[in-house]
């Protein structure tokens, strides 16, 4: 199913056809990866706001904090290249469309 479809924005073509539409290889690498990027930007955010709202006793040293941020980022890094949330797919369907 069509992501872009599925939340009703722009046409009924699916994803990678519309991506595909008059778009070099290299247009599409670089739109997959501004696509994968912002989601794993997105990641890390939703990955900080669960961190900052859960204390765990013991985790008071600020080298707890740096690695407990580094994992977060590796994990949003690794969520996105995976799949993630499903926002590269839209991402890209709309950046394809759009040619930017």
């Amino acid at each position: 199913m069509d992501p872009v479809a599925a939340l009703s924005v722009g046409q009924s073509t699916s994803a990678p056809a519309a991506v595909a539409q008059a778009k070099s290889p290299e247009d599409l690498r670089q739109i997959d990866k501004a696509a994968e990027g912002f989601e794993a930007i997105f990641l890390r955010q939703i990955l900080h706001q669960f961190r900052t709202s859960v204390s765990v006793d013991g985790e008071s040293s600020s080298m707890t904090g740096l690695y407990s941020e580094m994992f977060d980022d590796q994990l949003a890094e690794h969520l996105a290249s995976v799949g993630g949330l499903g926002l590269k797919d839209v991402i890209r369907a709309y950046l394809g469309r759009n040619g930017r």
